[in-house]
């Protein structure tokens, strides 16, 4: 078994683990100088916490308790929880609305660029004779739309 760390070491001192873990954990402390080590520093840093504390006396006897919510607090509460659900259910709608009119703004803005070139390319050319001559118009764009390169070929 590999040595404890410090995390496990406080558990198993506050006994926060299960019986058989201890079980294989107290196996180990006993036949480990270092955890055996690191235990005692642990439990010496509790008694000496416990010390510093003492001087400052007792807890009071009465600990006022927190007032239990009645019906009317749960139902504000869910109230609000309905309108923030509202909020971010807007919000996320409205996001994606300005995507899609982003997105289709681009694309305009790129079909706009393409007719343009195409109409300066082939401005003085007749389309019978481009289409006789299997000519093709090529365009190239960035994401942008702007015309990187365009030719007849």
């Amino acid at each position: 078994m590999n040595c404890l760390n410090r995390d496990q070491i406080q558990a198993y001192i506050d006994g926060e683990i299960d019986p058989e873990t201890r079980k294989q954990w107290e196996e180990h402390i006993t036949s480990c100088s270092k955890c055996q080590a690191t235990c005692q520093e642990a439990r010496d840093e509790i008694k000496l916490l416990h010390e510093t504390l003492a001087p400052l006396g007792d807890y009071p006897e009465n600990i006022p308790q927190p007032a239990i919510p009645g019906r009317r607090h749960r139902i504000i509460k869910k109230r609000q929880l309905n309108l923030l659900w509202k909020v971010a259910a807007l919000v996320i709608l409205m996001l994606g609305i300005m995507v899609i009119i982003s997105r289709n703004a681009a694309k305009k803005r790129l079909y706009t660029n393409i007719e343009k070139t195409t109409r300066e390319l082939i401005e003085d050319q007749d389309l019978n004779e481009m289409w006789q001559k299997n000519q093709n118009i090529i365009i190239i764009t960035n994401k942008k739309g702007e015309v990187i390169r365009s030719e007849i070929f």
